[in-house]
């Protein structure tokens, strides 16, 4: 497997376009995308990671390949938060997102959510707008930090929200970026999108 950083867009009008299936990364800002992007591409600082909420201003692109070129284009999105502590840039925010989440390539969005939250309203309503174009994978990371119990009943929480707000989802993932929980899970998810070597 092999992967690299493409390029970032801050702005609608300087999305690159690739040709190829795309999986959208989105999530709460500090929400473990670039942790979770790292894990998946088997890199230690690929992405990266901040302990500062809204530091990741732009869309952050990665290709992944088993051949020469790249197969499968990675998109690391703005956490939310990040408009609301800059209001003044929140238009331009909005626009690159809603701008980006149009393209037809999109083949999956991988929802993160820290597993000792709930959905807020806010969210549910975002999501569901987001499901309407394929169902969402959910990703519940720092799944480390809560037991077995907690983890399972997270998990049950989280389905009843989606299913009483009508999102439809193809999988709820305890993920522990750490413990390497939960990463096959989500990687067989984006390696369904291309051809993969026998062994890879």
């Amino acid at each position: 497997m092999h992967s690299l950083y493409i390029t970032s867009a801050r702005e609608a009008q300087r999305l690159p376009e690739f040709s190829l299936p795309e999986v959208a990364f989105l999530g709460r800002s500090n929400s473990g995308k670039s942790s979770l992007l790292n894990a998946l591409l088997e890199r230690k600082n690929l992405a990266r990671s901040s302990s500062t909420p809204g530091r990741t201003q732009m869309i952050n692109f990665f290709g992944l390949s088993f051949h020469k070129e790249p197969e499968l284009i990675l998109a690391d999105l703005p956490g939310y938060g990040y408009n609301v502590a800059r209001k003044d840039l929140s238009k331009l925010w909005d626009s690159l997102i809603a701008n980006y989440l149009q393209r037809d390539e999109i083949q999956e969005f991988i929802y993160l959510m820290d597993i000792r939250r709930e959905f807020e309203s806010f969210e549910l309503e975002y999501m569901h707008w987001l499901a309407a174009k394929t169902p969402l994978i959910i990703a519940l990371t720092r799944s480390d930090k809560v037991n077995r119990k907690s983890a399972h009943l997270a998990v049950s929480k989280a389905a009843a929200a989606l299913q009483k707000n009508g999102i439809a989802y193809k999988a709820i993932v305890p993920v522990s970026s750490l413990k390497k929980q939960g990463v096959k899970e989500i990687r067989d998810i984006i390696f369904s999108h291309i051809r993969v070597p026998e062994g890879g």
